[in-house]
């Protein structure tokens, strides 16, 4: 099934464009950080020189940017299957297997890592020398670091790479052995069985582990809460965006319908494809409720923290680099996800805007249409974020008072700004953008 995934890879540059882009840089990111590890770890101990702080740093660096790799492989590898579910089951109905289904997904993922992962490991030869002179610039290192001869931490990001994307298609692999053969007799593709079983348990297990984080939160003193509000936040956030096309439609459908005579054709478009296609308007909003609940959490607790327990200016700094390092990744990757949920969405709804324009919708109104669902999607995802960082800072700051007795927890007010307005900026123009591509037919 190699070959066949090759020439898939080919024909569907444009719905795995997020990927490659994602391997890539968790490619570089791992690569990077192993290397920097590599060159701390090479430090002889001598009296005076701590090396912990830094270690712990990078490790958790690369673990976050493993993390958010997959995460990002994993919505795009299932949108992906979503788009092609009706050409994946025409592949059934000629013979093919469950099993030669999931090996061809499989394939496809490997073809694209293998790709993206070279690449992303020369970047990150490239880049360790000035993210050594960065951690030295900001003195967080005790004594002056350089770039490691060994070639291992190269070859483990590149076997990290390729593994993280495995990692993030296996599910996706797995739904699509499950296609059915007469799927393939379907004159439009809609939105069926979003929800599995499957998913709905991940979504109530993340939601059920993510309350209980909070709530244990609330109850201990601030230094057990520190982790556990962060996580809590990460697990409500995973459970926010799982459970996504329950209730996201929905949710869009009553904020956007009492407007619609206000603002026309385009707004009622909008408002319609928002709540009909479920799975594209969740991919949408998932990366902006995740990034603006777990930046927005980070931000919040680790400024509070510095402020209630007096750190010094050196702890400071290090908080700073650890958030730095934790959420800049996740920003970069929610970025890169909300581009190609559009890029894929609109890939896949050339016939959809061709039919608009036969009916006498005019390219503005398209073009119109295309801005209005951006920004319902965002908005709604901001929001959503914005109450999982509530949820979870109410139990911090609960956790401050029983610990220090009165302290003030700042809100990231700016940083929200900040992440809804460049999300929003992000959606509207690669939608502009996908959405002015001419059909293959003209117009």
């Amino acid at each position: 099934m190699l070959p066949l995934s090759v020439r898939s890879v080919l024909h569907q540059r444009t719905l795995i464009a997020g990927a490659f882009v994602a391997v890539l840089m968790g490619t570089a990111l791992v690569a990077v950080t192993g290397r920097c590890l590599a060159a701390a770890l090479a430090v002889h101990p001598r009296p005076g020189v701590d090396m912990g702080g830094i270690e712990t740093i990078l490790a958790l660096a690369g673990v976050v940017s493993g993390f958010v790799t997959v995460f990002c492989v994993a919505g795009t590898s299932a949108f992906s299957v979503a788009l092609r579910r009706r050409d994946l089951a025409l592949l059934r109905l000629i013979g093919g297997g469950g099993g030669q289904i999931r090996r061809l997904v499989i394939g496809e993922a490997l073809v694209t890592a293998v790709a993206a992962a070279i690449p992303g490991c020369l970047l990150g030869a490239v880049g360790t020398s000035a993210a050594l002179d960065l951690l030295s610039d900001a003195r967080l290192t005790p004594v002056p670091l350089h770039p490691p001869v060994s070639s291992v931490p190269l070859a483990i990001a590149l076997g990290a790479g390729v593994l993280l994307a495995l990692l993030g298609a296996a599910a996706a692999a797995v739904r699509a052995a499950g296609i059915a053969p007469a799927e393939a007799l379907r004159e439009s593709q809609l939105d069926l069985k979003v929800m599995t079983v499957t998913r709905w348990a991940a979504g109530a297990f993340m939601l059920a582990a993510g309350a209980l984080m909070i709530t244990l939160a609330a109850l201990n003193g601030a230094e057990a809460a520190t982790p556990l509000t962060v996580f809590g936040a990460m697990a409500l956030a995973v459970a926010a965006t799982t459970l996504a096309p329950a209730y996201l439609p929905r949710l869009a459908w009553l904020a956007a319908a009492p407007a619609g005579r206000l603002t026309g054709i385009p707004w009622q478009l909008a408002a319609a494809g928002i709540a009909t296609a479920r799975r594209r308007t969740a991919s949408l909003a998932a990366p902006v409720i995740a990034s603006v609940a777990i930046i927005g959490t980070l931000t919040a607790v680790l400024a509070a923290a510095n402020a209630a327990s007096a750190a010094s200016s050196e702890q400071a700094r290090l908080n700073q680099t650890v958030l730095l390092m934790m959420t800049v990744p996740a920003f970069v990757y929610a970025l890169i996800s909300i581009a190609g949920a559009q890029a894929m969405a609109y890939s896949a709804r050339r016939e959809e805007v061709t039919a608009m324009r036969l009916l006498g919708i005019s390219r503005r109104q398209i073009r119109r249409m295309a801005v209005w669902e951006s920004v319902i999607a965002v908005a709604l995802g901001a929001l959503l974020g914005l109450a999982v960082t509530a949820a979870s800072l109410a139990a911090y700051h609960a956790a401050l008072q029983r610990t220090y007795e009165t302290t003030r927890l700042a809100v990231p007010w700016a940083a929200f700004v900040i992440l809804a307005i460049t999300c929003l900026a992000t959606a509207v123009g690669s939608g502009l953008l996908a959405v002015s591509r001419p059909p293959p037919s003209g117009w």
